[in-house]
């Protein structure tokens, strides 16, 4: 594929993290780049969209990986089997999966502000090409539905009983439905984050799900992931309120006029939400015995690690609710700070 680059005597190795696409790196003579076989759940037109988004924040003067067009002129090339590869430059750094401290949280955050502010002015120039990603009712009602179309399943009475912790507790959750629709990164797992220096956060990557969604659920799938330290199955999964604090510091220090008041009032349910709505995904998939991936070693099948994964969500989300309070005063205290 590299031969379409003008590449062909390169040098690549595999980059082992991801589940969705396949990573390389490309070693030429003089550079490094970047080259990605293309999941085919994501639409050609999401190269157009990481186009326009990367073109812009450079000429905003932020960092980021741009895409290489091939000797066509084209931004992504398709091999003999039809499969989609791009190259990107190479933008060097560390990466991490887990955050290391509320200052980690704290220039994460700011960068997502400052993504946030910049990407506004696109609007409907962005394409959505995956809609009801995060869609709470729906994920709600799928998981009512297969709680009463699965009945013979094996273990339907210990899923049945996790599956009604879950739409009971989210019952008691605020709606989001009313919230604006934003242009947003879409899976701002920490791990999309460049840090260089250490520690600091330097720029986003993996765009391929750019599009629109309110800022609370962009931020709410976020904030999930980077305040609970555990692996997302662990059944000790709990929000850790101190990098919390960190991360909505740093996101209100360079975003906080672009959040209406409700959004702002809105951050901590915003989180609680995604927690919940992923257990529900999770508890589904258990009862339809489904998933990319699920450890062989631990687990009898995969509906037994779909369960682990529903029931340490909507322990995460039980320790979002206990906090609920305090978390809201800090997100207050956050942005008054910049008012």
């Amino acid at each position: 594929m590299l031969v379409a680059y003008a590449c062909g005597d390169a040098r690549i190795e595999p980059v082992c993290t991801g589940h969705i696409n396949r990573t390389y790196v490309v070693y030429t003579a003089h550079e490094r780049f970047v080259l990605q076989w293309v999941n085919p759940i994501f639409a050609a037109s999401i190269h157009d969209n990481i186009e326009l988004v990367t073109r812009h924040l450079e000429e905003q003067g932020m960092a980021t990986p741009r895409l290489v067009r091939n000797l066509a002129g084209e931004l992504a090339s398709l091999d003999a089997e039809g499969g989609r590869w791009r190259l990107m430059t190479h933008v060097r750094g560390d990466v991490h999966d887990v955050a290391r401290d509320p200052d980690m949280c704290a220039s994460a955050g700011a960068l997502v502000g400052r993504f946030h502010r910049a990407v506004q002015i696109l609007g409907d120039k962005l394409v959505t090409t995956r809609g009801g990603v995060h869609d709470p009712k729906a994920h709600l009602a799928r998981l009512e539905q297969a709680v009463a179309s699965h009945e013979q399943h094996r273990a339907h009475a210990r899923i049945a009983k996790v599956a009604q912790a879950i739409l009971t507790h989210a019952r008691a959750l605020p709606s989001l439905d009313e919230l604006p629709q934003r242009v947003v990164h879409g899976d701002l797992k920490l791990s999309n984050i460049i840090f260089a220096p250490p520690g600091h956060a330097h720029c986003l990557i993996d765009l391929d799900t750019l599009g629109h969604m309110p800022f609370v659920v962009e931020l709410g799938d976020a904030w999930r992931s980077w305040c609970n330290s555990l692996a997302e199955d662990d059944p000790a999964s709990s929000f850790n309120l101190d990098l919390f604090a960190g991360a909505v510091r740093g996101y209100a220090s360079t975003a906080r006029d672009l959040l209406t008041a409700q959004e702002q009032e809105l951050i901590v349910a915003g989180i609680e939400t995604i927690a919940v709505e992923l257990a529900a995904r999770f508890c589904r998939d258990a009862l339809e015995e489904r998933y990319f991936g699920w450890d062989q070693q631990r687990f009898e099948a995969a509906w037994a690690h779909n369960l682990q994964r529903a029931s340490s969500q909507l322990h995460l989300a039980a320790s979002i609710a206990a906090q609920r309070q305090r978390a809201e005063q800090v997100a207050r205290a956050a942005f008054a700070a910049h008012t």
